[in-house]
């Protein structure tokens, strides 16, 4: 499976957990991160990182957000992959980790994660800065294209 296919299937688990904005692969040049999904639940907001190797996981960790997380976005932070990509131990504390199982099309929790209505648990304090600039980029993209 390739990336673009896990960011569409991130976009398919956000919103089935609830969440009633979700943007994926957006940037802007006030956000030091390139979120693959980003869902808000209410006024929670939960990143996803999307994996498709255990090398390409190794290498999220020289991220400039993930060396400085005040920097970085998502109260909930989660690595999607298929199944068995990454490994649970490897979770960095207080991430989470989701498998899509691509020959049921289902998604298991596997860790870190919490219960249908306690979002508002999160374990990070999120770049509010970053996320007013990412949600204002997709309101400016949306709107570009309602013009053309």
């Amino acid at each position: 499976m390739i990336h673009k296919d896990l960011v569409e299937i991130s976009r398919c688990w956000l919103k089935g957990i609830g969440c009633s904005v979700i943007i994926t692969e957006q940037s802007s040049v006030f956000v030091m991160e390139k979120a693959d999904a980003i869902g808000w639940y209410s006024s929670t907001s939960i990143l996803v990182e999307c994996k498709t190797s255990l090398s390409d996981f190794k290498n999220d960790q020289y991220k400039i957000a993930r060396q400085t997380p005040e920097l970085a976005l998502g109260n909930w932070r989660v690595y999607l992959c298929e199944n068995n990509v990454i490994p649970k131990k490897l979770i960095p504390k207080g991430w989470g980790l989701v498998y899509y199982c691509s020959d049921t099309s289902k998604f298991k929790r596997i860790i870190g994660l919490p219960n249908a209505n306690q979002w508002y648990l999160s374990p990070f304090e999120s770049n509010l800065d970053s996320e007013k600039a990412l949600l204002l980029a997709y309101i400016r993209k949306s709107k570009r294209l309602e013009l053309e």
